[in-house]
């Protein structure tokens, strides 16, 4: 919900476009191509990752975890 309307529409649009063929969900992502390349640009190898006072969490992270 964005200031009370629902934006499922648009998300879904979003993700429709991100594929080169969202017939073929084997090609291309671009969003998740180009976040693959920022993370090993930037040499992280756990992304997306959650770092809390130099402690990093991965694997399957759940709140209940992260408390």
């Amino acid at each position: 919900m964005v200031k009370g309307n629902e934006e499922v529409s648009n998300l879904n649009d979003c993700v429709a476009k991100s594929w080169e063929d969202m017939a073929n969900i084997e090609m291309e992502n671009y969003i998740l191509k180009t976040d693959a390349e920022w993370a090993k640009e930037n040499n992280l190898h756990y992304h997306p990752s959650v770092v809390i006072n130099k402690f990093r969490f991965k694997g399957d992270i759940t709140g209940e975890k992260l408390a």
